[in-house]
């Protein structure tokens, strides 16, 4: 965490702003400096729920907020879902900010053990009161976490990062796990939203703070959510020799397939045809399973005979049929890339069906693009619900 340097001219009206809050004896203004705190070590911002509790004793009340408004020591930002479940128009979530010259200059006024007592009491706010010594997992506070706002998501990441780096963390396996299970499940949350580009970040600067002796373990669960994202953001190289290493591991089959299945895909987007025989592994280690379907398709994909359009809308049915949702759709979205298919707009809609009803919101995504984009080349118009 940044402070003000000592050439930089501090403004005498925030100077004085905040010295009436830090030294202020009125209740009030105390919870209004709390507040201020905590906006200064969480720079994305957050909504007042969620900060509400920071401190039991202390609750925090819109009145506190607009303290530090009155005084221009905060902002307050919209963040909204993009896409939305129904018709209706979404509340609008309601974001406070403090300016970054606000935040410098109060963390410059806080000592470095308030500053990692409130990281800790701010770390309980997204993982729970008990992440230190309980199984834990990334809360929700009425909605979503993982939304739409990419700039919350950074909160978390600040704050497993800040945990990590310090060097307490690593004197015992005992105080490491906690902190290294927040990291798993915070990596694990955002690839479960497909918020693949924030998960490949995260993972990338978990795995450079974790040391390599000692911790292979929680650093190769890391590495496989990092090879996922790496995959599916199209960096294929890096995601491919991560593969080839992550392989090399004894592992249960039904992991040992996923990571094979993930491997054939990469191959097969580099157009390395080495993915059949890979994909044909999948299939002999976990036959009958999603896998397997999705396995064969590769296979009909790259093998591009008279006979494969043929098979693969077999293979879709199939999969359709058998409850493989995710694996019908991924054909679905495949054979819909052209303009040739004839019943497209179905097909894209019953993606885009299946696909929210799962909570694949990624790939109700994808089909919502594509239908856009064949209503717009059709008749350069889109409905109200496609545009919704």
């Amino acid at each position: 965490i940044g402070s003000p340097s000592a050439t930089e001219a501090i403004p005498m009206s925030l100077v004085n702003a905040v010295g009436e809050l830090e030294n202020s004896l009125d209740p009030a203004s105390k919870r209004s400096w709390l507040l201020l705190k905590v906006l200064a070590i969480l720079k994305h911002g957050e909504s007042l729920q969620r900060l509400k509790r920071i401190e039991h004793e202390s609750p925090i009340f819109p009145r506190h907020a607009e303290e530090l408004l009155e005084r221009d020591l905060i902002q307050v930002r919209s963040a909204t879902a993009m896409i939305r479940q129904g018709e209706g128009i979404e509340d609008q979530i309601k974001i406070l900010v403090s300016p970054r010259p606000v935040r410098d200059y109060v963390l410059s006024r806080m000592s470095q053990q308030e500053i990692d007592n409130l990281v800790k009491k701010a770390v309980a706010l997204y993982f729970g009161e008990g992440w230190r010594t309980e199984s834990t997992s990334l809360k929700k506070l009425n909605g979503k976490l993982i939304s739409d706002d990419g700039s919350l998501l950074q909160n978390p990441h600040f704050l497993v990062t800040r945990l990590l780096e310090t060097p307490s963390v690593w004197q015992s396996t005992d105080s490491a796990e906690p902190v290294l299970g927040l990291c798993g499940i915070y990596c694990s949350a955002l690839l479960d939203a497909k918020n693949y580009r924030n998960c490949a970040i995260v993972c990338r600067d978990v795995l450079s703070i974790i040391p390599t002796e000692g911790f292979s373990a929680p650093r190769d669960t890391i590495e496989i959510m990092l090879a996922k994202s790496l995959r599916m953001l199209g960096e294929h190289s890096e995601a491919r020799s991560l593969y080839q290493r992550l392989l090399t591991v004894d592992r249960s089959k039904n992991v040992k397939a996923q990571l094979l299945l993930n491997y054939a895909m990469c191959l097969q987007s580099i157009g390395d045809k080495t993915a059949i025989a890979v994909a044909r592994d999948v299939i002999n280690l976990t036959p009958k399973t999603a896998c397997a379907l999705q396995a064969e398709s590769i296979i009909f994909e790259i093998e591009e005979d008279e006979e494969s359009a043929a098979k693969l809308l077999r293979l879709e049915v199939h999969a359709r049929k058998s409850g493989f949702n995710t694996v019908a759709n991924n054909l679905v979205l495949n054979r819909t890339a052209s303009n040739k298919s004839t019943d497209a707009d179905t097909a894209l809609r019953q993606v885009h069906t299946t696909a929210t009803a799962g909570g694949d919101f990624y790939t109700a995504a994808r089909a919502t693009v594509r239908i856009a984009a064949r209503s717009l080349r059709e008749s350069a118009t889109l409905s109200n619900i496609d545009l919704s």
